[in-house]
């Protein structure tokens, strides 16, 4: 399967932004029903995500996911509301979940992931490029999804959820440690 997309932006302060997506999907690589999915995006956020689903069952109740994440980000840095300084922030992660299909109600996964991050000064004071080093990253993730909306494009009734918990342990290659949450809750009700 092959899809694509494009995403405008714009917040009427003189910053116009676009994103271009693509996703190449591969359904049913071999008999357990392993799954091949690579996604592109190209704009302020270039990005290039690959995961190998593949279930360790017939009923792909259990799996394993190895997975490769390259992507550059410009983060822009204000003094008020003054565009002081611009960054490209460049990762690069590789990792390996294993997890859980929860039915049809979604799925719940933990992993390990190693990787670097560079941040290189695009434009502002040089005094900013002296802390522009290469921290590396690492450590251990618990995600988990559900999706019970009527409609993956227009939903009119129903509720998604998602959430994602990061450890970062200097064990796994991280220069720094710390604990990252992040949860989102959707509802439609009609």
């Amino acid at each position: 399967y092959l899809r694509f997309g494009l995403s405008l932006s714009n917040d009427f302060a003189g910053n116009a932004y676009f994103q271009a997506l693509g996703t190449y999907r591969r359904t049913w690589v071999n008999e357990l029903g392993a799954e091949w999915r690579t996604d592109v995006r190209l704009g302020r956020l270039d990005g290039l995500a690959t995961e190998f689903y593949q279930p360790l069952l017939v009923d792909e109740s259990i799996f394993v996911a190895p997975m490769l994440d390259i992507e550059r980000k410009r983060i822009d840095v204000f003094d008020d509301d003054v565009r002081v300084a611009t960054f490209n922030r460049r990762t690069t992660t590789l990792g390996l979940d294993i997890g859980s299909r929860l039915g049809r109600y979604g799925e719940l996964r933990a992993g390990v992931f190693r990787g670097s991050r560079r941040f290189e000064l695009e434009t502002g004071p040089a005094l900013f490029a002296a802390g522009t080093g290469r921290p590396d990253i690492g450590g251990l993730r618990l995600r988990g999804h559900t999706d019970q909306l009527d409609s993956s494009n227009f939903p009119r009734h129903g509720y998604a959820a998602s959430f994602d918990i990061v450890d970062m342990r200097p064990g796994f290659g991280a220069q720094d440690r710390y604990t990252r949450w992040e949860a989102e809750l959707s509802s439609m009700l009609s």
